[in-house]
C-alpha cells in the first residue's frame, strides 16, 4: 500500500472502528514520487505528494538571505522576479544579506569592512581582487536601493481594475521594481572576473548599472554614507541558518532554491489563494516526462559496423595485395632485362 503521510492507515483505522476519518491535508508539498503497484492484472501509477505546513496569511512575507556576488542568488532573483511582479499586492518581499564577524586578531585577509572584524562577508574569487569588504559595500548599495525605491503596491496598481480583498488592502505591501531590476542584472552586467573597473564588480560598474534602470545614484551613495554602520549591524544580527536562506511566514523552507518550487510553496501561505497563483503554482505532472533519448548503438547496427569494416579491410587488403604483385612483377621483368643486356655485351665481346 502506498501511504499518503499515514493517511490511508488513518483512513482504514477510522473505518474499522466506526470513527470519523480525518480529513485529508489541504495542502500540498512539492514532492511526488512515481511507483507501479499491480491493480487486476494491470499497473496503476500512483503520486505520493507530502504536505507543507507553512503559516497562512493574507499577505506572504518573503525573507532571502543571499550575497551580492552569488552567481547562485542572482540566478533566484532573476527566475522569481517575473512571479513576484504577477503577485504584486499579495507578496511582501524583504532582502537580507550574509554578514558575519571575526576576531580582531586574526587575519581577516580584507573580509571585513575595518581592522575591527565586526562586519565581514565572503570573498566571492579568494585570490581575485574582489574583497570580502567589496562585497559589503555592495550588500549596503542593494538594501538603499530597496529603500529608497520600495512604494507601496497600491500606487503600482491604480490603473488596475482587478478587485483586492479588503485584508489584503489593509496590508499592501512594498515593491521595488528598481531594486529587481539592477539585482537581476548586475552581475551580468559587473562579474567579479571582470577585466575593466567599469566593466567589473565594484561602485563604478554599479553606478552604471543603477543609471541603466533608472536609480539615483547620488541618493544611494548618501544613503551608504550615513547609514553604512547601522545596515551592516541589522544584517549582521538578522542572520538565518545558512548564508542562503529563505522564510515563508516565519517558516523556514528547506527546498532547492528553485523559482518554480519556490512559487508554489508561497502559495500555500496564503489564507484565500490569489488569482495569480491559480497559474503560477500549477501543479507538476512527475509522469509528463520528455521520452528519453537513447544515445550509442543497438547490437544490430554495432554487427553492421563491424561488417563494413570488415568489407573496407579486405578491399585494402586485396588492392595492396595486387600493387605489391605488380612491384614485384616490374622489380623481376627489370632485372632479366638487365641481365640480358650484360649477356649480349659479353657476347659481342667474345666476337671481337
Amino acid at each position: 500500500m502506498m501511504v499518503y503521510a499515514g493517511y490511508e492507515f488513518q483512513q482504514t483505522y477510522a473505518q474499522l472502528a466506526g470513527i470519523e476519518p480525518r480529513p485529508k491535508p489541504a495542502k500540498s508539498r512539492c514532492a511526488a514520487s512515481r511507483s507501479q503497484s499491480s491493480d487486476e492484472g494491470q499497473n496503476r501509477e500512483v503520486v505520493v505528494e507530502l504536505n507543507w505546513d507553512v503559516p497562512a496569511d493574507d499577505v506572504v512575507l518573503v525573507d532571502l538571505w543571499m550575497s551580492s556576488a552569488s552567481l547562485e542568488s542572482q540566478k533566484f532573483i532573476k527566475d522569481f522576479a517575473p512571479k513576484r511582479a504577477v503577485l504584486n499586492e499579495y507578496l511582501q518581499f524583504v532582502p537580507h544579506y550574509h554578514v558575519f564577524s571575526m576576531e580582531s586578531s586574526q587575519d581577516y585577509k580584507e573580509l571585513c569592512s575595518d581592522v575591527t572584524g565586526r562586519f565581514c562577508a565572503e570573498d566571492p574569487d579568494v585570490s581575485g581582487s574582489v574583497t570580502g569588504r567589496d562585497v559589503l559595500m555592495e550588500d549596503v548599495r542593494q538594501l538603499c536601493i530597496h529603500e529608497l525605491t520600495a512604494i507601496t503596491t497600491d500606487k503600482r496598481r491604480k490603473s488596475s481594475s482587478m478587485p483586492i480583498p479588503l485584508a489584503v488592502r489593509q496590508k499592501l505591501p512594498f515593491f521595488s521594481s528598481q531594486w529587481w531590476q539592477y539585482a537581476s542584472i548586475l552581475l551580468d552586467e559587473c562579474p567579479v572576473d571582470g577585466k575593466t573597473s567599469d566593466r567589473a564588480f565594484g561602485p563604478e560598474c554599479s553606478a552604471r548599472v543603477m543609471r541603466q534602470v533608472g536609480i539615483d545614484v547620488e541618493k544611494v551613495e548618501e544613503c551608504v554614507a550615513e547609514t553604512k554602520e547601522q545596515k551592516l549591524e541589522a544584517q549582521f544580527v538578522n542572520t538565518a541558518w545558512s548564508p542562503r536562506a529563505l522564510r515563508i511566514n516565519g517558516w523556514r523552507y528547506s527546498g532547492s532554491m528553485d523559482a518554480e518550487v519556490v512559487t508554489r510553496a508561497v502559495c500555500v501561505g496564503f489564507t484565500t489563494t490569489p488569482e495569480p497563483c491559480k497559474y503560477l503554482a500549477e501543479p507538476v505532472n512527475p509522469f509528463d516526462q520528455e521520452p528519453k533519448t537513447d544515445y550509442g548503438i543497438s547490437f544490430s547496427q554495432m554487427i553492421e559496423a563491424i561488417v563494413a569494416t570488415g568489407f573496407l579491410v579486405t578491399c585494402v587488403m586485396y588492392c595492396y595485395k595486387r600493387s605489391l604483385t605488380r612491384q614485384v612483377h616490374t622489380a623481376l621483368r627489370e632485372e632479366v632485362m638487365l641481365e640480358v643486356q650484360a649477356e649480349m655485351s659479353r657476347y659481342k665481346r667474345l666476337e671481337m
